[in-house]
């Protein structure tokens, strides 16, 4: 699906690729440019404590914060989110993700293109694109393994195991795998829509209260979203419930969409049937060739969604 100059046309911004690394250094520099020392890292919340006048955070060093709000955005095993919510853990998908960057001048004619790529086949799939200005080369193969026992959301396999899960895939593939220093396995969780993400001085905000499979490559984008939906929120009601009601109605239509894309997509990567494959795998291809306009309009609600109107039309 040809995304350069037609997604700058028709969605108002290029299609980037950025290093998860880069991107969180980007933000905590403007942090620090604008409230110095305000991040500090090393310290992990226990549990908050929340009174009709106000709300305290207990950290693991047993000191105790007061605040007005607290965003609690740690994450798809959010310790608040269970504390105040109370709806257990989150869900394991049944896909476990194999990640790890290769030196593109490694990978020599075996390098893949410079735009993202899906490589599918029954039951598992990969993602290849490029980083840091196409010097590093992602890959990203899902499987959905028998048995899964290792409670860690991120884990270290070996070269072998990679190997096997792609055995007999394109060379290309093999080549990454193969040059690769280290082969992280993740388990990927999700959890189900919340109906409200908020209490009386406390809100969710990213993965803690939408965490969604990697399959449309929206999680941290939805995060920001959030980030810029609740300060504009925040700003323009003086009363801090009304801000946060205005938050969730803005963004959980938005965000519940996109989880249940992402789930779909396991359905349409990984087809297992002649039929299925066949619907899935080609007929796309042969549509981007042919009615291109036809194909972007189905991304539309993901590229092109401006959170800028949501609060205009509120």
């Amino acid at each position: 699906m040809p995304a350069g100059s037609a997604a700058s046309v028709r969605w108002g911004a290029p299609y980037l690729h950025c290093h998860r690394a880069d991107l969180v250094s980007v933000l905590a520099r403007a942090l620090d440019a604008r409230q110095p020392g305000a991040l500090e890292l090393g310290v992990t919340v226990e549990k908050v404590i929340e009174s009709e006048k106000e709300i305290t955070l207990q950290t693991d060093q047993n000191r105790h914060e007061r605040a007005d709000l607290i965003i609690a955005a740690d994450g798809v095993r959010s310790t608040i989110r269970s504390q105040i919510f109370g709806d257990g853990s989150p869900r394991f998908t049944g896909n476990v993700a194999w990640r790890c960057t290769v030196p593109t001048t490694m990978l020599g004619k075996h390098a893949p293109p410079a735009t993202a790529r899906a490589w599918v086949g029954p039951g598992r799939h990969a993602v290849t694109y490029r980083l840091r200005a196409g010097d590093l080369v992602n890959f990203v193969g899902v499987v959905e393994p028998d048995t899964w026992t290792d409670e860690r959301w991120s884990a270290k396999g070996t070269l072998a195991q990679a190997l096997e899960d792609f055995s007999g895939w394109h060379t290309t593939l093999q080549h990454i795998i193969e040059n690769a220093d280290t082969h992280y396995r993740w388990a990927l969780f999700d959890r189900e829509p919340l109906n409200g993400w908020s209490s009386k001085n406390l809100t969710l905000l990213g993965d803690s209260c939408h965490a969604m499979l990697p399959f449309v490559a929206q999680g941290a984008a939805m995060a920001i979203e959030d980030a810029w939906v609740l300060a504009r929120s925040l700003r323009q009601q003086r009363d801090l419930g009304i801000g946060l009601r205005n938050y969730e109605q803005l963004r959980i239509p938005r965000t519940s969409d996109i989880q249940r894309r992402a789930s779909a997509n396991t359905g349409r990567f990984h087809a297992r049937g002649s039929i299925q494959q066949w619907w899935y795998w080609q007929v796309p291809g042969v549509a981007a060739k042919l009615m291109p306009s036809l194909v972007h309009r189905q991304f539309d609600a993901i590229y092109g969604h401006d959170v800028v109107d949501d609060m205009r039309n509120h």
